[in-house]
């Protein structure tokens, strides 16, 4: 049995990529061992709060993007109508929970 040191990098997707020298084919055992974790500050993720409102904006769906509800030219007749719909419904966050438990 023989060893082979290869020093590599893990890139953004946390893949690594070997190049293996002159190998036989057949079996190998790969030993990792981490020489060193970036600090927080040097890992360049955008922060998750920050893609979701990039994306929102993309998308036009952002506050800023969406008019607000003062500037909604809303009927008498069709405010009486939406207040009768959402009057009888369950609390939004009795339809999440049920929307979600299969998924738990």
């Amino acid at each position: 049995m023989s060893t082979v040191l290869i020093k590599t990098k893990v890139d953004e997707n946390h893949r690594v990529i070997l190049e293996l020298p002159d190998v036989s084919p057949g079996d190998i055992e790969v030993e990792l061992r981490i020489l060193s974790r970036p600090h927080q500050a040097e890992v360049d993720i955008p922060k998750t709060r920050d893609l979701v409102k990039k994306k929102l904006e993309v998308a036009g769906l952002s506050k800023e993007t969406l008019p607000s509800p003062e500037a909604l030219d809303i009927s008498e007749e069709e405010r009486e109508r939406l207040s009768k719909v959402f009057l009888n419904m369950r609390p939004l966050s009795e339809q999440i929970i049920e929307d979600r438990e299969d998924r738990v």
